[in-house]
């Protein structure tokens, strides 16, 4: 029953609206199913669109791609221009710092060249300044040696020299030419005691006598006999007291010593001056220190050995 009355109900509210829609469409004149139309429609050109936006983003999608390639083509390219452009320009780079290069080596090879050939100069020119002659010797222009090798080799050759000469007077004043066959032992001892006294105490005595009294006041000739001097009066008495007392003992040595130290200061000095310090310092300045060449030269290698026995000498 209740079915049959909602039944009969919508069908009355189904005829009432078609009679409303026939009225309306009476009214307006739009047909009942336009909108419906009109909505089919639209969804059919949306749905157009979309098919187009698709295609056309397939058609940027292909034309990006090959807009990609070509641009990658061209990059390749572009980068091959380069690169052979940048191999050219650094050949070129390369070639021009080469040629720099080998200016600076022949630069440096001749700058080289001209220091060996000024230190020959130097060299050369030291040697010369180094010469001495005779009459120099005499005048007190002669350099001798600061260094301690130096003063020990010069020291060596002025002893040996006075030594070999007065010894070889004294002894042949006393004893005539037996003292050649008797008594030859004299030079090696004479030299030894002689060098050790030097070496001891009489360099620094004679040495601060030279440079408060002679050097501030004398020069040239007279220098050179004041220091001449200075040295046998200071050596000759001590070195005559110690032969005589080896040779003769103490008996009668005043009167021996008096007797012989005038004549040995005298002949001394006149040795000294004229022949052994002249012939000594143009052997050292002339021959040994003007042919010195560098760590090769015998002088070198004689202050190379040398100077460990100097340092245990000292201490």
């Amino acid at each position: 029953m209740g079915l049959a009355k909602r039944t009969a109900h919508a069908t009355t509210a189904t005829v009432a609206a078609i009679a409303d829609a026939q009225h309306d469409e009476a009214l307006t004149g739009i047909p009942a199913n336009y909108f419906d139309h009109r909505a089919a429609q639209l969804e059919k050109a949306v749905s157009d669109l979309v098919a187009k936006k698709n295609e056309a983003d397939k058609d940027y999608a292909r034309d990006k791609a090959a807009l990609n390639r070509e641009m990658e083509d061209e990059k390749r390219e572009l980068l091959r221009q380069w690169e052979v452009q940048k191999n050219a320009r650094l050949g070129v780079l390369k070639e021009t710092h080469e040629e720099r290069i080998a200016e600076l080596e022949n630069e440096k090879a001749q700058l080289r060249q001209q220091a060996k050939d000024f230190r020959a100069q130097a060299a050369a020119y030291d040697r010369n300044k180094l010469r001495c002659s005779y009459l120099d010797c005499l005048r007190g222009k002669a350099s001798v040696p600061k260094e301690r090798a130096g003063m020990l080799l010069f020291q060596a050759l002025m002893i040996g020299g006075m030594v070999s000469i007065m010894t070889s007077f004294n002894g042949y004043r006393h004893s005539g030419l037996d003292f050649f066959v008797n008594y030859h032992w004299m030079y090696p001892l004479t030299f030894c005691i002689t060098f050790l006294i030097r070496e001891w105490f009489m360099n620094d005595f004679t040495e601060a006598i030279i440079h408060e009294f002679i050097l501030p006041r004398f020069q040239g000739v007279k220098k050179a006999t004041l220091i001449t001097l200075t040295n046998i009066v200071c050596m000759v008495p001590l070195m005559s007291t110690i032969m005589t007392c080896m040779l003769y003992g103490f008996h009668d040595l005043g009167a021996t010593l008096a007797e012989q130290v005038p004549i040995t200061i005298a002949v001394g000095a006149c040795v000294n001056f004229f022949i052994v310090s002249p012939i000594v310092k143009m052997i050292y300045n002339n021959l040994i220190v003007a042919n010195a060449s560098g760590e090769t030269g015998t002088y070198t290698k004689f202050q190379q050995m040398i100077m460990p026995l100097l340092s245990a000498f000292n201490s």
